[in-house]
């Protein structure tokens, strides 16, 4: 019997792989679809959001910070917004990042897997990424 996985779910399995033969696989494994978080919620989602940032959104740590020591795979990094493109480019360069509503820079080591089914060639002639 064939097992027959779809796009996402190989990426998923082969990012999972990677990590778990790595050096950080005692390190957690977190997992994102850009295509399924937009705007703030992205940023929220990615980031996290310190006490007191707004009243309706509850605090939480982000998935940088719960991937620390470990992976982050992000799917569909070709729909990230400009702005978080930049912001993740920091963190990516320097392992530092701002929660939302927090003026501190907070730290992680994580390695970023990213997959997307966009053209990346093409976006980065275009300027969307």
């Amino acid at each position: 019997m064939a097992l027959h996985l779809h796009r996402a779910d190989r990426t998923d399995l082969l990012a999972r792989i990677v990590h778990a033969h790595s050096r950080r696989s005692a390190g957690p494994f977190e997992a994102a679809n850009a295509a399924n978080l937009k705007g703030e919620l992205l940023l929220a989602e990615l980031f996290g959001v310190a006490p007191g940032a707004a009243t309706s959104v509850r605090p939480r740590k982000g998935l940088l910070a719960q991937a620390d020591g470990g992976t982050l795979f992000l799917d569909e990094i070709g729909l990230l917004p400009m702005e978080t493109q930049a912001q993740l480019l920091t963190f990516l360069d320097s392992g530092s990042y701002r929660q939302l509503g927090r003026d501190r820079t907070l730290h992680a080591d994580v390695r970023v897997i990213g997959a997307t089914n966009e053209d990346l060639e093409a976006a980065v002639a275009a300027g969307s990424f």
